[in-house]
């Protein structure tokens, strides 16, 4: 070693990033973050659509099984039930905009949504009659993928360009 001149005793770090370019950096990925924003519109709306409706599901669940000790499954179906009708009305008037054959679209979203209820039925047997998990956590963590299977069943089904030709 040369006199005066010490080595650095662990690695060299760099300095945290200043606060300019921090904001710098998501200055460039605000571009490109409203264009996913645009071109994924639907699936956001689609999805703050549901988290009404699940809020209302969830709460009516809760109250139903544990205040008024209605079955599991009867509770789910009684909660699903006004949640579906309550986001076949916000998807079809403000979301997906397609307000001709209501009867068809509803019934259409309806069975989207029982297929929500009997996926619920399914993780329900297996999370709480099986495993023995708690019911209201195992009915909360249900609710992502019925979420996937109901947008894109509703997506493809339901809510397409011309309701009265099959999938």
């Amino acid at each position: 070693m040369i006199a005066g001149k010490s080595k650095p005793a662990g690695p060299v770090r760099k300095a945290p990033p200043t606060v300019l370019a921090s904001l710098w950096q998501w200055g460039t990925l605000l571009p490109a973050t409203r264009s996913s924003l645009r071109r994924h519109r639907q699936f956001i709306l689609y999805a703050i659509i549901g988290l009404s409706g699940v809020t209302l599901d969830v709460i009516i669940f809760l109250i139903l099984y544990n205040v008024f000790r209605v079955e599991k499954n009867t509770a789910t179906f009684i909660s699903i039930s006004l949640a579906i009708t309550n986001n076949f009305l916000w998807n079809t008037f403000v979301n997906f905009k397609m307000t001709d054959q209501l009867l068809r679209r509803f019934g259409r979203f309806y069975v989207v949504g029982l297929a929500g209820i009997i996926l619920t039925a399914v993780i329900f047997k297996i999370f709480v009659d099986w495993v023995g998990l708690n019911t209201n956590l195992v009915k909360i963590g249900s609710l992502l993928p019925v979420l996937l299977l109901q947008y894109s069943l509703n997506k493809r089904w339901a809510f397409k360009e011309h309701a009265d030709e099959n999938i």
